[in-house]
């Protein structure tokens, strides 16, 4: 690696750093990991109609425990919940966007 190329590695990681100074704070009790999962359910609903826990962790590459746990908070939270078909719950993951 050249002295260039580092310098202008160090340039963006300085950059990055700036553009998330500016960005407004968060919600109480909304971590970024909320808005990386909110994103990516939005996102899959656009093509599907249901998102499940396997398709938020097959998309950020993440284990789905440590999927499924984040989730439950967010369900906690009222940010997400699952639904009811055929009088059985199942883990289809949708996002109220409205509620904070």
């Amino acid at each position: 690696m050249t002295a260039e190329k580092i310098k202008r590695m160090l340039d963006a990681c300085y950059l990055a750093k700036r553009i998330r100074e500016l960005l407004p704070e968060l919600p109480e009790g909304v971590t970024p990991a909320y808005i990386q999962y909110m994103d990516v359910i939005h996102s899959q609903q656009e093509s599907k109609e249901r998102v499940k826990v396997s398709d938020i962790s097959d998309t950020l590459k993440l284990p789905r425990p440590g999927v499924t746990r984040t989730v439950k908070e967010m369900e906690k939270k009222g940010l997400s919940h699952q639904i009811c078909i055929g009088g059985r719950w199942e883990n289809h993951i949708c996002c109220d966007y409205r509620k904070r």
